[in-house]
């Protein structure tokens, strides 16, 4: 009468027969395969994460001039920064268009006195982001 040993359980029972230098080879493998595995998974999660960043922090716009409580004294002025994550971008109202490099570039008539310029970004998600800048024009 011929026995026939599964191939799962004639692996098992080969690997408690084989010689200690084929079981460190073996376990060398097993440790590699872990490794690069961890290693391809954490750099899935990290390309996730920063393809994914932007979508979660929302718009964001950074104005650089003028500067807010500045003095001006020529009653046209330009209102410059930068915007990210966005889908539009309004100064006082009205939409104003960027670059590809998200740069902001609009020219403004101030009236005499005290004015608030109000600088709004939206992104494709509704969410928004309002700055205000208060400048006084003084001729």
């Amino acid at each position: 009468m011929v026995v026939e040993i599964p191939t799962r359980l004639y692996s098992l029972i080969s690997l408690t027969t084989m010689t200690p230098r084929i079981q460190t080879t073996i376990q060398l493998r097993t440790i590699i395969t872990l490794v690069l595995t961890a290693i391809f998974v954490t750099s899935i999660a990290g390309y996730i994460y920063y393809r994914s960043k932007n979508l979660v922090d929302g718009p964001i716009i950074a104005l650089e001039s003028p500067l807010n409580g500045s003095s001006i004294s020529d009653s046209l002025t330009e209102i410059k920064g930068s915007a990210k994550n966005v889908s539009a971008v309004y100064v006082n109202g009205k939409k104003v268009f960027i670059d590809e490099e998200g740069k902001i570039a609009e020219k403004l008539l101030l009236a005499e006195g005290y004015n608030i310029i109000s600088v709004k970004a939206e992104d494709r998600f509704n969410r928004k982001v309002e700055k205000k800048l208060e400048v006084i024009y003084r001729p």
